[in-house]
């Protein structure tokens, strides 16, 4: 069953507590509500994490959802019986729990909680279930209910019912708390944002307010916002100026209920929402603010609970009457409050939809008299069959419509090469006229990082040419002709693995594309000494690279479980994601009935969580051996004895880049360089390991006392070649197995 369908049925069992406590008598006591209450967040906290022991949740989140989704219910359960719709439930927790839950502003709350945040809850365990991203609707519902309770907590204490707290008031503070903590997790995990293009981008920021009409409207909305809100702080403060009194006494007569709610958050908003409406007008006014497209969101959940809250208790019928929005002013002033709650919804609407002005962009570094305009290209990337030369190019169809304006046509993919070797980045353009004159037109090709941030490459405007960091003295022009934009990367490294961005443009125009350079290579799981699930996601990059490899990316971790490769525990993935490939389900490694895939636990937090690390590497500019010596030695002896062969004990990426590249096929067991003992099958046979090739895993054995032979590796003395080589189809399957 959905684990979210559980969280549902099992937090209906809220009823047959509040049934039972307000027919026993002896429940009924304000201090026993208090220890009865402890008690049941602690009993659903155990039997939420025993129910999930086989199948724990990789986020503690998912304990506060299931746990919380309980207390909805009795929540949504308290405003229905309060409205006369229920009854036989809480009769005495109105009386000797917590009186205030009879007030207006507390029953609106109550039903917000029991039917919002209750869908919220149920919709987070569900992405939770299946894997997918939830940190956006997270932090809304970290907003919603920390504004909830930062609002009902000093409301009790400060209004009317101050002199009546009980005991049963310490409930609430779980949930004044963890919000916050959620909050401040949610807030510090990488946001899940589509790929937008560096040109696409700049040119978005490089628009003046003027040319952003929605962004001028919402700079004006947000002004008035600003001053709605002072206005209504300064009348709660009794301010003696005529037009508040008036206000107050003609218009929202709550702000004076005595309940101490709308004081509160007329406060909360005057000196909390204040300075982020502020904030947000000079978001939406400088680019690269990227810190807008997560608390728009959170600021959304705030202000629509509180707006929520706050306009129900006005019209509530259990509002006295003298508190009530007077009939004469109704549809204004109800106006005036939604259109208060629902502008931060739309704001962050259109923060999330259209992110490209938030975006940080690596600074750029131009040439002299380069232009920040634009022009049309045509850029393109292919995959082609096993037997053409790596790096050749598709020929790109450019039209012309009835109007003259150039419409290009690209055949999206990718190009292939391995490390060592040299590539052709394909990219054409085509302009009418035809007559512009090249040396104003500006070639730039940016690698895209992730949605954030760009790392330039090259640039080229006419005869000037500059090419950025590692790339140095490794990429050209091509100039295989006019409207040619395409680029050559020489020695490509395991760095160069990733999405390239071409950008072509002139004085008024501009466009981009995009080519994927993809490696020939093998993915493999690794593990450090210390054992299985110990690295964070910077660890895990630092032992790839040790280990002469780099993080693998989905796309590769994908093509690795198509041909084969099969591995029970969740590593993680270049991009901050952790999965894992199986190809033969079974209940040790999720559920057995389940299809076989890439298991995906969704982008996790990197310096806290801990898991293996999948790694790729690519071709050798060398080769692996086993080194043959009369008896086997211990893991010292291994590393001399490889350096008294001119060589160097072999890492385990080139352990694995020999078997699946260069086929080598030996059934020895072997010290590597990480202390691990491994041998690489290619054939399998009889007493090798068993059925499935692959690089065979023995573990860490004691480095001074177990003896085996050694794998050592010798780098390539000879000139390298720039060529990229044809690929090759007699490749071993990609498995790998533990011994």
């Amino acid at each position: 069953m959905a684990q979210e369908i559980c969280v549902f049925l099992f937090s209906l069992t809220a009823l047959g507590v509040l049934y039972t406590m307000n027919n026993v008598p002896a429940f009924q006591e304000p201090v026993v509500i208090l220890e009865i209450g402890v008690a049941v967040l602690v009993a659903v906290f155990l039997m939420v994490y025993l129910a999930t022991r086989y199948n724990p949740p990789k986020d503690y989140l998912f304990y506060v959802f299931a746990e919380f989704s309980f207390t909805c219910v009795i929540d949504l359960t308290s405003a229905l019986e309060y409205d006369g719709f229920a009854s036989g439930f809480m009769e005495f927790y109105q009386k000797t729990g917590e009186p205030y839950l009879g007030t207006p502003y507390a029953i609106m709350m109550c039903y917000w909680d029991g039917v919002v945040h209750f869908i919220i809850y149920l919709i987070l365990v569900h992405r939770m279930s299946n894997r997918k991203q939830y940190r956006t609707l997270g932090l809304f519902w970290a907003g919603s209910l920390c504004a909830n309770m930062i609002v009902f907590v000093p409301g009790i204490v400060v209004g009317k019912y101050g002199s009546e707290i009980r005991p049963a008031f310490w409930l609430n503070m779980p949930f004044l708390l963890v919000p916050i903590w959620g909050a401040v997790s949610l807030f510090s995990r990488p946001r899940d944002m589509p790929l937008v293009g560096a040109s696409k981008a700049e040119r978005e920021q490089k628009k003046a307010l003027i040319w952003r009409p929605l962004d001028l409207l919402f700079v004006v909305y947000l002004v008035a916002a600003m001053g709605f809100t002072v206005f209504r702080g300064l009348a709660v403060l009794d301010c003696p100026l005529e037009i508040l009194n008036r206000y107050v006494t003609e218009y929202e007569p709550y702000l004076k209920d005595p309940v101490g709610f709308p004081k509160v958050m007329m406060l909360l908003l005057l000196f909390h929402a204040l300075p982020m409406l502020g904030s947000f007008a000079y978001g939406l006014c400088t680019p690269g603010c990227t810190w807008m497209l997560d608390w728009t969101v959170y600021f959304a959940g705030a202000i629509l609970q509180c707006q929520w809250s706050h306009i129900g208790a006005s019209l509530h019928p259990r509002t006295a009457e003298m508190y009530r929005i007077p009939t004469s002013v109704l549809v204004p002033i109800l106006l005036l409050n939604l259109l208060y709650a629902v502008g931060p919804v739309l704001l962050a609407l259109r923060c999330k939809r259209e992110p490209d002005y938030f975006l940080s962009i690596a600074p750029i570094l131009l040439l002299e008299t380069i232009t920040c305009t634009l022009l049309f290209l045509s850029p393109f990337a292919t995959t082609y069959p096993a037997d053409l030369e790596k790096g050749r190019r598709r020929v790109v169809h450019v039209m012309e419509d009835d109007t003259g304006a150039v419409i290009v046509q690209t055949a999206p993919g990718k190009v292939v090469t391995h490390r060592g070797g040299t590539i052709t980045l394909p990219c054409r353009y085509h302009h009418e006229p035809e007559n512009v004159d090249p040396h104003r037109i500006r070639i730039k090709w940016t690698k895209v990082s992730d949605a954030f941030q760009f790392e330039d490459v090259f640039v080229a405007l006419g005869r000037q040419q500059k090419v950025f960091g590692s790339y140095s003295g490794r990429v050209s022009l091509e100039r295989a002709g006019p409207g040619d934009a395409s680029v050559i990367i020489h020695n490509i490294t395991l760095q160069d693995y990733g999405r390239y961005e071409c950008e072509v443009t002139n004085d008024m125009e501009d466009d981009t594309g995009f080519v994927n350079l993809d490696l020939e290579g093998v993915v493999f799981p690794y593990y450090p000494p210390s054992g299985r699930y110990k690295l964070n996601y910077h660890q895990a990059e630092d032992v790839c690279r040790q280990q002469d490899a780099i993080l693998a990316s989905h796309a590769q971790l994908h093509k690795a479980w198509l041909e084969g490769l099969d591995w029970c525990n969740a590593g993680w993935l270049e991009d901050g994601s952790v999965q894992y490939p199986i190809s033969h389900p079974r209940d040790q490694c999720g559920r057995k009935d389940s299809p076989p895939g890439v298991r995906n636990y969704g982008y996790r937090h990197k310096d806290d969580e801990r898991y293996d690390a999948f790694c790729f590497t690519s071709n050798l500019n060398g080769h692996v051996y086993f080194l043959k010596r009369f008896k086997k030695v211990n893991y010292l002896e291994a590393v001399k004895a490889c350096q008294r062969d001119d060589a160097v004990i072999a890492k385990v990426g080139q352990l694995y880049a020999a078997w699946k590249i260069q086929l080598l096929d030996r059934c020895e067991a072997g010290w590597v360089e990480d202390g691990s003992i491994r041998y690489p099958i290619v054939n399998p046979r009889t007493r090798c390991g068993g059925p499935e090739p692959g690089v065979r895993n023995l573990g860490f054995p004691d480095k001074k006392f177990r003896l085996y032979g050694v794998y050592c590796f010798r780098r390539n003395t000879d000139v390298q070649s720039t060529q990229a080589p044809k690929e090759t189809t007699s490749k071993p399957a990609n498995s790998t197995r533990s011994i």
